[in-house]
């Protein structure tokens, strides 16, 4: 820090702020201010806590991308399926309706059993319709993650669940929020360092005439 100074520069009268009379003593010094190795330390801790933060930070949002993902991804595959099975109870309800309607037209049928038929036949087709748009729906979701729809799903591989423990320890978020702890006892730590006085190393004041 460079300090300059002007002594006994009047203010008042005719000669009101002008520098240049014979009383008026002019003066310059340099000082510098060192921090400790504490001080280092604690702003050196902080900033690398901020940075494990922030590290953390991103691999929460990663675990969270592949949660979205895997998600979706058991969304399409099982209204796929759904889809699958409806269509076929829904060939095989078309099927007895005309063995229905058959055994009708030949006297060996009743209409309460066509009835009861069209109506489940109807139903089915609801689903169906009902499935394919699902199916639309889930695939576009799909589409956001990954950038394109795969050919043919495949059947999810089984996985273990973890321990509650080893859930809760290794959870990303939790994770993130230990780092936030950190950087608060590492911030904390730092404001306390701050609150002892620096080292100074000044230059003797100059006087000018």
């Amino acid at each position: 820090m460079l300090r300059v100074g002007v002594d006994n520069v009047p203010a008042t009268g005719p000669d009101r702020f002008d520098a240049n009379r014979d009383m008026i003593m002019k003066r310059i010094g340099i000082s510098q201010e060192w921090r400790s190795a504490d001080k280092r330390d604690a702003r050196r801790a902080a900033a690398d806590a901020l940075v494990r933060r922030e590290t953390a930070q991103v691999q929460v949002a990663a675990a969270d991308t592949r949660r979205q993902t895997a998600l979706a991804y058991l969304d399409v595959f099982y209204i796929g399926e759904s889809l699958k099975l409806v269509r076929l109870m829904e060939l095989h309800a078309h099927e007895e309706l005309e063995t229905s309607r058959a055994r009708l037209s030949s006297a060996m049928g009743n209409s309460q059993e066509v009835l009861a038929l069209t109506g489940t036949l109807g139903a089915l087709q609801d689903e169906t319709a009902d499935l394919v748009q699902q199916q639309g729906s889930a695939g576009v979701a799909l589409l956001r993650w990954i950038g394109r729809l795969p050919e043919d799903l495949v059947l999810p591989d089984a996985f273990m669940i973890p321990a509650e423990e080893i859930y809760v320890t290794a959870h990303p978020t939790v994770a993130a929020m230990r780092r936030d702890v950190d950087v608060a006892r590492q911030t904390a730590n730092l404001t306390a360092s701050n609150r002892k006085p620096n080292c100074k190393l000044q230059d003797p004041e100059k006087h000018i005439a």
